[in-house]
């Protein structure tokens, strides 16, 4: 239908319609006697969910006493409460709004091998810990996996946030990245990439929650975010091993002469010479 007014909360809550003309919602004696229905509706605003009385049926009743003045009341047949219950002459519409907040954060890397070529497959945990660097006990840490016919690519299940009555992830957070797997010959070179990661989840107000990297300065950075609104990323670089095989050989023989029986004591020496005849 038409709207014949519109309304804005104050910092309260609380709301008046004022008309579009200045014959709305404005009455007359020849309206004395008759009835008015209205619909008043809430418009949608990113992350919150009205509830299920939205929209609410108004109507309104005029009545001429004779007095010069109309008596204008409203009521509202479907209201599911009254921000004054005890006012019953002049009630007003509670209208409640639910919020509800969300974003993720998907965290990968990649693999490489110095000294070899990459042909394994290495395991990466993924622990979220305190400011001592001790793992959050409710916190299960995630496993991935990088895949050396993928050119040593490896990607964690992506970490969800969320903001609601039941639950609260704004604020800091704190993730560890450690190397699990054990080959031997293979040494983690640690200064190849940086193993700790620590973000600000904030939330903007639109129902959505900004993932932001903390510096080393202490400045915040909004990382980099996919196709998707509130789907945050951050890749932690190359993890880099290190293959370093050795072994060894013993070479023996056994000295025969023929004709004579080795006298006792009697020794013979041999060399051993690379291709490059170096002993």
């Amino acid at each position: 239908g038409k709207v014949v007014a519109t309304a804005e909360t104050d910092a309260n809550g609380d709301f008046i319609f004022q008309p579009k003309t200045e014959k709305d919602l404005h009455y007359t004696e020849r309206d004395a006697g008759n009835t008015f229905t209205y619909t008043i509706s809430e418009k949608a605003k990113a992350g919150y969910t009205p509830d299920d009385k939205n929209p609410t049926k108004v109507v309104v009743s005029v009545s001429d006493s004779r007095s010069g003045k109309l008596t204008v009341t409203a009521q509202y047949p479907n209201a599911g409460a009254y921000y004054d219950e005890s006012n019953k002459e002049d009630p007003t519409p509670l209208y409640n709004n639910t919020y509800a907040a969300s974003g993720s954060l998907k965290l990968s890397g990649k693999k490489v091998v110095e000294g070899r070529a990459l042909d394994k497959d290495f395991k990466f945990q993924l622990t979220e810990v305190d400011e001592d660097g001790n793992p959050i006990a409710d916190k299960q840490p995630l496993t991935a996996t990088s895949d050396h016919t993928k050119n040593g690519a490896f990607e964690f299940t992506a970490i969800d946030y969320h903001k609601d009555a039941q639950r609260d992830d704004t604020g800091y957070h704190t993730y560890q990245l450690t190397e699990i797997s054990q080959y031997p010959g293979y040494t983690l070179d640690q200064t190849s990439f940086k193993n700790l990661l620590k973000v600000y989840v904030e939330d903007v107000g639109d129902g959505t929650l900004q993932v932001s990297q903390i510096k080393d300065s202490g400045s915040r950075e909004v990382l980099s975010s996919g196709s998707e609104k509130a789907q945050y990323t951050y890749f932690f670089g190359e993890v880099k091993n290190i293959y370093h095989a050795a072994g060894s050989i013993t070479l023996k023989g056994h000295k025969t002469v023929n004709g004579s029986a080795l006298a006792a004591g009697e020794k013979f020496d041999f060399e051993l010479k690379d291709k490059n005849e170096k002993v």
